[in-house]
């Protein structure tokens, strides 16, 4: 994995536009379908700004899916895609996934966690995460 700030901010110009404040932060859910942040996602990502305002966390996106596990388990996972003052966007391996860091909520188990997410944008399905 090689890290290159500035060619993944170009794979990823609408999250670009939301660290630039042109724009505000959206939740997406499922390809092409967005909408303006309320309620607790709203919270959410007011609280995590706050509680990382030491380290310069920006929430760039929250993303919400469905996902299905090999057995049949489905569970509900919520992304909040964020950048701060040490970790900015990556390419990953040579693709035109980039990755972030993520504080990750599975309200299905009760399961919060901070990790990298992928994220890709096209004009058709807008952002949505891969990994």
């Amino acid at each position: 994995m090689r890290i290159m700030s500035k060619k993944a901010w170009n794979l990823v110009p609408t999250l670009k536009e939301v660290y630039d404040g042109k724009q505000p932060v959206y939740l997406y859910q499922g390809p092409g379908f967005r909408e303006e942040l309320k309620g607790k996602y709203k919270q959410k990502v007011e609280e995590l700004e706050e509680q990382g305002e030491k380290y310069g966390v920006k929430v760039l996106a929250v993303i919400k899916g469905t996902y299905e596990f090999p057995g049949g388990d489905k569970a509900e996972m919520i992304a909040y895609v964020y950048v701060d003052k040490q970790s900015k966007p990556w390419i990953i391996n040579d693709t035109n996934v980039v990755g972030f860091m993520a504080d990750v909520v599975n309200p299905t188990w009760n399961i919060e966690e901070s990790g990298s997410v992928g994220i890709v944008e096209d004009p058709r399905t807008m952002i949505r995460r891969i990994m």
